[in-house]
């Protein structure tokens, strides 16, 4: 009896481990090569959004849109950005903290 639940075991553990092995060959493998272009295209859109939104977005006290915001704007450059993360940090002098959770509004 026990070395019937010892085997079943066994069998249900491989079965787990093949199965979490090849979802992991499925997500890494065989995702789409991104060129440059669509990244371009797709950060372009992104900013146009962001434009199209913009007061929505200055009302919003989301710490993980401000980083990546901030992120974006160091690594591309991008001037309109660096001004609307600005224009949030000036908005919100009175509650910026400058501690690694910058962007927090408290």
């Amino acid at each position: 009896m026990i070395k019937r639940l010892l085997y079943f075991f066994m069998s249900l553990g491989i079965l787990l481990c093949a199965f979490l092995s090849a979802m992991v060959v499925k997500n890494n493998y065989f995702a789409e090569d991104l060129s440059i272009a669509k990244i371009d295209v797709s950060f372009d859109r992104a900013v146009d959004w962001i434009q199209a939104n913009e007061s929505a977005i200055l009302q919003s006290h989301n710490p993980g849109l401000w980083e990546m915001l901030a992120e974006s704007a160091v690594i591309s450059g991008d001037k309109y950005l660096a001004k609307v993360l600005s224009l949030y940090q000036k908005k919100n002098r009175y509650n910026y903290s400058d501690h690694p959770l910058k962007f927090q509004v408290y």
